[in-house]
């Protein structure tokens, strides 16, 4: 189940009793664990802020440093919805492969690439490789015809 990250913090200004912040779906590297530590430390603190006793000037200085931190989670959310997905891995096909899916030699497989009819083909380095997703849109526009 994907979803944003899950948040439970307290309402007017009660207690925390606990702080529960993971990402769904998602294997969370060291870095994110750590931001989410600090989070769920931090959230749990505020929780148990005594603000009723804080001196004014803390208190002051307290909200314009949420305020600051406020806009920042704001962009990063506005900005992380425009993050491009990560792509997917492109399975590569070897010479003999293509010659076998496509019915034809490995003659032929070569001099259909090298005279660029094939354009799913690609080198890597010296070795001539293809896209397995480009040789399967080919293929079924050839069958269409």
């Amino acid at each position: 189940m994907d979803g944003p990250p899950e948040t439970r913090a307290p309402m007017h200004g009660g207690s925390v009793s606990r702080v529960d912040i993971r990402v769904r779906g998602k294997r969370a590297d060291s870095a994110e664990q750590h931001a989410s530590s600090q989070i769920a430390t931090l959230a749990s603190d505020l929780g148990a802020l005594d603000i009723e006793h804080a001196p004014l000037t803390a208190l002051s200085a307290l909200l314009t440093a949420c305020a600051s931190t406020e806009n920042r989670i704001a962009v990063r959310l506005a900005t992380a919805s425009a993050e491009a997905p990560e792509a997917p891995a492109i399975q590569m096909l070897s010479v003999d492969e293509v010659a076998a899916r496509t019915g034809m030699s490995r003659e032929w497989v070569y001099r259909e690439a090298r005279a660029g009819r094939l354009p799913f083909a690609r080198y890597i380095g010296r070795r001539l490789m293809f896209d397995e997703a480009g040789l399967t849109r080919w293929l079924s526009k050839r069958r269409v015809r």
